[in-house]
């Protein structure tokens, strides 16, 4: 990995590339569900496979979509371990057309409850120097698209001597975790003994996944199939096992994109427990 004047002196070269003419393009492959105000700090993950010159363009791409990134205001880019609250990962695709020097998806992550809120594809293309002006032609599509959806939902400033929101009220019975119109109810099988409130933090911890795997079902007309989930916890309470009951719909792209990113909890003892979703 690049360092020092080094890093520094191709990151100049990359960003004086921009004297050729360069075009690009995003189209919104899945909704943004949450305006951009919503969040304050980000982290980049990058896939460099696939860029011309591998890791090189991949720092020089993270670089350069992190400077933009503060530059315009958007979010200020830190590490995941220190607080950040949306993710954005790319990737290379190959282009449908063979035309575009650079195709690339986007997806933008909630940090806390790793579910995907959206995701973009991104094309750039240029004259010259692709490694560097098409990749910098992609990333302004991406800063482009935050910027229009930033949206209205920024947080309100605080109000000096304003008592503090009080909490939401605890759920009455262990396992069962309401929000929004919908109810999660998570219980262990029969041979497993799990605490009231490790039942709450299973089922409050897995409600965001439940709830995009109803969405994905919506988007088929399954309305009447409720998703399940099963969890095996082994010793100490470490999540090793996570299959899905959506009644015949596990093979779809957006249920299999909701089970592979499980939050990480644990609870204090090993056991299996079944939380399913039912909405009004």
């Amino acid at each position: 990995m690049l360092r020092g004047p080094a890093f520094l002196l191709l990151l100049s070269l990359f960003l004086g590339s921009i004297a050729c003419t360069s075009t690009g393009s995003v189209t919104e492959g899945r909704p943004l569900e949450s305006p951009f105000a919503a969040y304050r700090t980000a982290t980049i993950e990058v896939d460099a496979a696939g860029m011309p010159n591998g890791t090189k363009d991949g720092e020089l791409f993270l670089a350069y979509l992190e400077s933009q990134l503060r530059k315009n205001g958007l979010l200020e880019p830190v590490p995941l371990d220190r607080g950040a609250e949306l993710i954005l990962r790319t990737r290379m695709t190959p282009s449908h057309t063979a035309e575009d020097d650079v195709r690339m998806l986007v997806d933008f992550v909630d940090a806390k409850s790793r579910r995907t809120i959206g995701q973009i594809t991104v094309t750039g293309n240029a004259l010259g120097d692709k490694s560097a002006a098409a990749l910098r032609a992609a990333a302004n599509e991406i800063i482009g698209y935050m910027r229009s959806n930033r949206g209205a939902g920024k947080r309100a400033p605080a109000i000096v001597g304003a008592a503090p929101a009080a909490p939401p009220a605890p759920t009455a019975t262990p396992g069962v975790y309401a929000a929004g119109g919908c109810t999660t109810t998570c219980r262990p099988d029969a041979t497993s003994t799990v605490s009231a409130d490790d039942l709450g933090r299973v089922s409050e911890g897995f409600t965001p996944m439940l709830r995009e795997m109803r969405t994905c079902l919506d988007r088929v007309s399954a309305q009447a199939i409720h998703p399940v989930i099963i969890l095996r916890f082994e010793a100490p309470g470490v999540l090793t096992q996570l299959r899905s009951d959506t009644g015949g719909y596990d093979d779809l792209a957006c249920v299999y994109d909701a089970r592979s990113r499980p939050p990480g909890l644990t609870i204090t003892a090993p056991a299996s427990v079944r939380c399913e979703l039912r909405c009004r």
